[in-house]
């Protein structure tokens, strides 16, 4: 295990992202990753945040163009992510549903993903769905 001291980082770049959906233990992510000396975003934490709930509606929106009620917007750039979630280290929920297009964006970024180990625990049982974060 790295120590915070060892963990190499570009400034305002994110180095983790944790592929866990909302209410699936990224709370607990997001507090190990601050005790490692990372500064998560645990978007339910930061609630108060509108700016981010905007972008965060923003992303839903261009990923999803066709859901009710959606605006058209083009698709999210690393600058667009980098609003969001550039001042952190460590993505959690807020990010559960972009883990793709976030790989994409931080290609240097580690994935921690927990869909497989949920669905072995679970013998099997869990239904497997179309995106790779299993949200």
């Amino acid at each position: 295990m790295s120590s915070p001291a060892s963990i190499e980082k570009a400034a305002g770049l994110p180095i983790v992202i944790s592929a866990g959906c909302w209410r699936t233990g990224t709370a607990s992510m997001a507090a190990a990753y601050d005790l490692l000396g990372l500064r998560s975003d645990y978007t339910l934490t930061d609630i108060g945040d509108l700016r981010q709930w905007e972008l965060l509606k923003q992303a839903a929106e261009s990923k999803w163009p066709s859901a009710p009620g959606a605006r058209s917007h083009p698709p999210f750039t690393r600058h667009d992510w980098d609003r969001i979630f550039g001042s952190h280290d460590a993505i959690t929920d807020g990010g559960a549903d972009y883990v793709e297009e976030l790989a994409v964006a931080y290609p240097d970024a580690k994935v921690v993903s927990w869909s497989w180990s949920a669905i072995s625990s679970a013998g099997g049982a869990a239904p497997r769905r179309s995106s790779s974060t299993g949200c």
